[in-house]
């Protein structure tokens, strides 16, 4: 349970089907003692997120963070992430928004890629067996390395990609080890100082005291202090 947090970002890759929260409260649900999505700390930017403990196969700790419908935000999210999860609805697909946020991902740099199928029950059987070959193949061709398709039918099958979030191995993404960037997992205004305090874990470089941060959404702005707890 020690060192940093393994960073699980769920991305929606169209505004209708089921959505990251509802596929996040599924994996939740497969977690005994882990609240809902609709309990977890929740951003102006429409992100989720909360972390566990898996202890299977061995104790450790997952960041999970839902994305909203394709957004900036969705892509700001996925820059953090060790594990990108892209829910697609079986029946719904990719939406025009969904392949623009794809193809900004590729330009980006992906990390280790897992693309779960939703909504499979509401095809005829011969139809799912067709969808995942097709969605298979799909995920195959967009990123060929260190990628998966999960088809999430049942509880089961959600209990199945957690397992595969825990065990599998993480893509290098080199752009990363030369920027310090955190995925903030508590956030603090005070306004009499005009001072934002972030609490996560550093990634990347080490942040140095005065120097310019990016504050998705927000702007660029200068570090004041930096502390290790």
């Amino acid at each position: 349970e020690f060192g940093q947090p393994k960073a699980v970002v769920v991305l929606p890759l169209a505004r209708c089907g089921v959505g990251s929260a509802a596929l996040l409260d599924g994996l939740l649900s497969q977690i005994p003692g882990a609240s809902s999505a609709a309990s977890l700390l929740a951003a102006g930017s429409g992100l989720q997120m909360t972390t566990v403990t898996l202890k299977h196969p061995n104790r450790q700790r997952v960041t999970f963070v839902a994305a909203p419908p394709p957004s900036f935000a969705a892509l700001d999210a996925a820059k953090a992430a060790d594990i990108i999860v892209l829910e697609v609805s079986a029946v719904d697909g990719i939406d025009p928004s969904g392949e623009a946020l794809l193809s900004a991902l590729c330009v980006q740099g992906v990390p280790t890629m897992v693309l779960a199928l939703t909504e499979l029950v509401k095809l005829p059987a011969k139809a799912q067996l067709q969808a995942v070959k097709y969605w298979a193949s799909f995920l195959a061709t967009k990123f060929p390395d260190d990628s998966k398709l999960v088809a999430v039918r049942s509880p089961a099958d959600l209990a199945g990609l957690l397992r595969h979030l825990a065990c599998t191995r993480l893509r290098h993404v080199p752009w990363r080890d030369g920027h310090a960037h955190l995925l903030a997992q508590c956030t603090s205004y005070d306004e009499k100082s005009s001072t934002l305090v972030l609490r996560g874990h550093v990634r990347g470089r080490a942040f140095a005291a005065g120097a310019l941060v990016h504050l998705p959404g927000s702007g660029e702005f200068q570090l004041e202090m930096v502390r290790r707890l």
